[in-house]
């Protein structure tokens, strides 16, 4: 979205705004907002009202900083933008935080109106792409769940391509289908498990869809994800970064065991005792080291054959640095 001077442009349409000073009590939150379906499907059980919506939102640390900040400021830096007919939908914390403020300070006229971008007539997929470019593609990114929620929206509500996203939001097409996979799990997840909070488990989402034969395995065997799931569920996965060494985790069976049992920690101290080199620089360059020497190419061995002095003190002090080490080790190699 760009605004210039009295128009606002909505996927290359030019909109003519107008720029108030809006009554406060006559704006309407707008629960259809991205950021806000989860909670008001989740905590409210799909009550869209007003009134809970205000108390939801009113509830949050974050929005009550929120209104100190405004307060001490003296007022918005930037103006919420409404619909015609008073829907908030761009800005629904900070007219909460206007509210509360008039509240506060009932005879202090400066919360009664509120700096607002009005628009005329719009669909709800112009909202939706309004606050996509805004906050996907945009200089004011929202989280990375409700970033994956309003893509979700335009592609499976509003019916937008892969190429029109991309276009439109300037992402690779191959990064919107992590996207979107990811936010599908995630939905999956929040079905079973239906905590508001859950939606930070997103992060884990998105890095299985990172990954192909985690995405695979997850999208093919209903066994595995219920696994997966639980692991979460039960935090036994506790970290998205965790994401990263699953593979190799699944591919040992003690570990999978211990992860089972008592979580991925404990699964890696297994899986580092069977492969030393994932947490050892040491054992990495050794592990390195030998896998180059037995792919050596015939080249370097003929060189060697040749007499190349400088490659041969090389070799000579690789096997006197690992005879030294396993003397001070005590142990015959």
């Amino acid at each position: 979205m760009a605004i210039s001077g009295d128009k606002v442009t909505i996927s290359g349409s030019e909109i003519q705004v107008s720029h108030e000073d809006y009554p406060v009590s006559k704006l309407k939150l707008d629960a259809d907002n991205p950021r806000l379906d989860y909670l008001v499907r989740a905590k409210l059980k799909g009550d869209r009202g007003d009134q809970k919506l205000h108390e939801l939102l009113w509830s949050s640390d974050s929005v009550k900083q929120l209104a100190k900040s405004i307060h001490q400021n003296g007022g918005l830096i930037v103006p919420i933008v409404v619909t015609n007919d008073g829907t908030v939908v761009e800005g629904n914390c900070r007219t909460v935080s206007y509210r509360e403020l008039g509240k506060m300070y009932p005879s202090d006229p400066a919360w009664r109106k509120i700096p607002a971008q009005v628009l005329p007539q719009v669909t709800r997929q112009q909202v939706d792409i309004m606050l996509a470019e805004l906050h996907v593609a945009g200089k004011i990114p929202w989280d990375a769940y409700e970033q994956a929620r309003t893509v979700a929206s335009l592609h499976h509500t509003h019916g937008m391509t892969y190429d029109w996203l991309s276009a439109h939001l300037r992402m690779p097409r191959n990064k919107l289908a992590q996207l979107l996979l990811a936010y599908e799990l995630t939905s999956d997840y929040l079905k079973a498990n239906p905590d508001p909070l859950n939606v930070k488990k997103y992060s884990f989402f998105a890095e299985v869809a990172k990954k192909r034969d985690l995405k695979e395995k997850i999208e093919q065997d209903a066994a595995f994800k219920d696994s997966f799931f639980g692991w979460i569920r039960d935090e036994k996965l506790t970290d998205n970064k965790q994401i990263r060494q699953l593979p190799q985790v699944l591919e040992n069976d003690g570990a999978r065991r211990a992860l089972d049992q008592r979580g991925f920690n404990e699964a890696y101290k297994v899986l580092i005792k069977d492969k030393p080199a994932m947490s050892s620089d040491l054992f990495a360059s050794v592990e390195a080291t030998t896998e180059a020497l037995a792919a050596a190419p015939f080249d370097e061995v003929q060189d060697l054959k040749n007499g190349n002095v400088q490659k041969i003190v090389m070799l000579r002090n690789l096997h006197r640095a690992i005879q030294d080490i396993a003397t001070v080790a005590k142990i015959q190699l």
